[in-house]
């Protein structure tokens, strides 16, 4: 099929207007033959497109004078091509591109704050994982080990105690206990803070640990069932599956009155599947995402699910318990260990 020069353009044009970023294009000169409203949003340019077309892009891009630089070196005899990537403009992220036409130039906008965003968020998680990290060493090194000496610095002294103030043995078998309490509890915090189950053993040996931690605390009774999870997961996807499952856990004990909770861990070739369900009573979804107070604790999940590639399904009602579903894509045809 061949096309007229006026229908190449106006193919040229619907095509530009449709595209999913912002383009800009000119003449040697600098005349702007080409826009979209996309390229107009971008920057934050509120002029009507067809007020655009044909006017110096120099004088169209005056109220940004840190792009005017390199579109001027852009629309020079030797052309620079520039890239600025991930600047703010109209309070978004965008990546912004300059390159040489053979008769002008193109200019086009693209929107990373969604990426951007993501990045600074996976970046806010690092920081929050290694000073976990850091406490629960200082906590195990630290604490722990002196806790530990003194228990068994205890145990030596009971035969003394029982010879020489009989009277005494009641306490001192409290305080021993009281000791063993608390490295217990110590244990159980920098578990919590950084499982070493997860980082030498795996996302179903730490989840084993975390349902058996919490149903020796009194919750509720917790069934784990998993498939397909023999080979290791990347390390970021075991952290935030685990770190997921832990605050799905903590939830239900806190808020749910339920007598069971159900997890499920399955992997597929192309995808995990992490999905939960208790017989709790339940709560009001809408009123919940409403009140930001009350919703951080499934913000975090969406978010950290959203930080793997994963999306975060809720479904629940008063009386009626709840249900979650995380999915989790995984790179096609992996192979699956048994």
């Amino acid at each position: 099929m061949i096309f007229s020069n006026t229908e190449t353009y106006d193919l040229l044009v619907s095509l530009v207007g449709n595209a999913p970023y912002g383009i800009l294009t000119t003449d040697l000169e600098g005349g702007i033959s080409i826009v979209n409203q996309q390229f107009l949003d971008d920057l934050g340019l509120e002029n009507n497109l067809n007020d655009v077309l044909e006017s110096s892009v120099l004088g169209y891009l005056n109220g940004v004078p840190d792009l005017m630089k390199d579109v001027k070196n852009c629309l020079g005899e030797s052309c620079q091509p520039f890239d600025r990537l991930a600047v703010v403009y109209n309070g978004r992220y965008l990546n912004i591109r300059g390159r040489s036409l053979s008769k002008g130039i193109i200019l086009t906008t693209e929107d990373v704050t969604a990426h951007k965003e993501m990045e600074n968020f996976q970046s806010m998680l690092d920081g929050q994982e290694a000073e976990r990290r850091r406490l629960a060493t200082e906590i195990h090194d630290g604490v722990g080990a002196t806790l530990s000496a003194l228990a068994m610095n205890l145990e030596g002294m009971r035969a003394n105690i029982e010879q020489k103030m009989p009277e005494m043995v009641g306490r001192y078998d409290n305080a021993r206990q009281l000791v063993k309490a608390v490295n217990r509890d110590l244990r159980n915090i920098s578990h919590a803070l950084m499982p070493g189950t997860l980082i030498d053993f795996g996302l179903v040996q730490a989840i084993k640990m975390l349902c058996k931690t919490a149903e020796e605390n009194g919750a509720f009774k917790i069934n784990f069932f998993y498939k397909g999870l023999g080979k290791r997961l990347p390390q970021n996807m075991e952290l935030s599956l685990y770190r997921i499952t832990q605050e799905i856990v903590n939830n239900a004990i806190k808020y749910s009155e339920a007598e069971t909770l159900n997890i499920q861990l399955i992997r597929y070739p192309d995808s995990i599947l992490l999905m939960t369900e208790d017989d709790g009573i339940g709560f009001d979804k809408a009123a919940m995402e409403k009140d930001k107070r009350k919703g951080i604790g499934l913000q975090n999940i969406k978010t950290r699910a959203k930080s793997i590639g994963g999306y975060f399904n809720i479904d629940t009602q008063p009386g009626k318990g709840v249900s979650t579903t995380i999915d989790v894509p995984l790179i096609k045809n992996e192979p699956i260990t048994q």
